[in-house]
């Protein structure tokens, strides 16, 4: 059995023994059970999910902190001196997150206004993994061949790496 099917057939379980009689138990999960409409992210049943719960957890403060990534390529010095990551007080902005390719050699930036928590950890791994993609795309290429083909294809694999 593939991982993704292990993983949902396990979720499906912890979820049917919490709220029985609600869905099939063996058949695909309830979405209004994962408190997430479009069911891409479960940061919300975690404390439900999580399999070894006496196990300790990864401080992600101190993650954020240091600047750590799991298995990313090292961020070019642009990306950390022109990225945004908290909120500016002397200026409105929009803190909904983006990756953005400014289209030149290095330039790579995210914009959101994070806090120290799971949440905005994923949240900022989720937007490193569009710059990855940029960062791998041949700046050689014509234009059209430096996005990838299907930007939900992306969007999903994304969402997948952050459960």
């Amino acid at each position: 059995m593939p991982l993704y099917e292990q993983l949902h057939a396990y979720a499906r379980d912890r979820l049917w023994s919490m709220y029985p009689n609600r869905f099939d138990c063996n058949g695909p999960m309830a979405v209004h059970i994962l408190d997430d409409m479009w069911a891409q992210t479960w940061h919300d049943r975690f404390k439900h999910l999580i399999p070894y719960p006496d196990a300790p957890l990864v401080n992600i403060a101190d993650l954020l902190l240091a600047k750590q990534c799991v298995d990313l390529y090292a961020m070019t010095p642009k990306f950390w001196a022109r990225s945004l990551f908290i909120k500016p007080t002397d200026r409105a902005v929009v803190c909904h997150a983006g990756s953005i390719d400014m289209e030149y050699y290095d330039d790579y930036r995210i914009k959101m206004c994070a806090e120290i928590n799971n949440d905005y950890y994923c949240t900022i791994h989720h937007e490193m993994g569009h710059i990855e993609y940029y960062m791998s795309y041949d700046k050689r290429q014509p234009f059209a061949f430096q996005d990838g083909a299907n930007s939900k294809l992306l969007e999903i694999q994304l969402q997948y790496l952050q459960v």
